[in-house]
């Protein structure tokens, strides 16, 4: 009887062993879940924030581009207005050499560079209220 006794002593410390070593193989296993997860968790979070990046990073791009081009036609305008005003007056200083011509001719300069000034003022509010979107655009991104 007694060596039954022991035998069911033994059994019953084997399967506490047995269990207990089962717990913590579970245990350690929803550890590494849980880890696996976080792991998961920030990949998926730091994938979302590059494509946010990049989608921000092209947009800005294209912008400083549109900036770039139309600073460009500004310049091929503003060389094209100087270009024609030379043209003007060389014609209009072959077509009349007389002193009676003369004052004509300043005047006609004259009125041709107040033309010239207001449409360079009036490039030149455009130029700034772009400036002042893309400010606005740059100040939106970085929020």
């Amino acid at each position: 009887m007694a060596r039954k006794w022991k035998q069911l002593s033994q059994i019953e410390q084997q399967r506490k062993e047995g269990l207990e070593q089962e717990f913590k193989e579970l245990r350690e296993g929803l550890k590494q879940q849980m880890e696996s997860f976080k792991i998961e968790e920030t990949v998926k979070q730091l994938r979302e924030q590059l494509l946010r990046m990049e989608s921000e990073s092209k947009k800005l791009c294209e912008e400083r581009e549109q900036r770039l081009e139309i600073e460009r036609r500004r310049e091929l305008e503003r060389q094209q207005r100087e270009l024609m005003l030379r043209q003007q007056e060389s014609e209009l200083l072959r077509r009349n050499q007389s002193s009676e011509d003369l004052n004509g001719l300043r005047r006609q300069e004259s009125e041709l560079r107040q033309q010239a000034n207001q449409l360079q003022q009036l490039l030149d509010r455009q130029e700034q209220a772009l400036r002042s979107m893309a400010h606005s655009n740059d100040v939106l991104v970085s929020f």
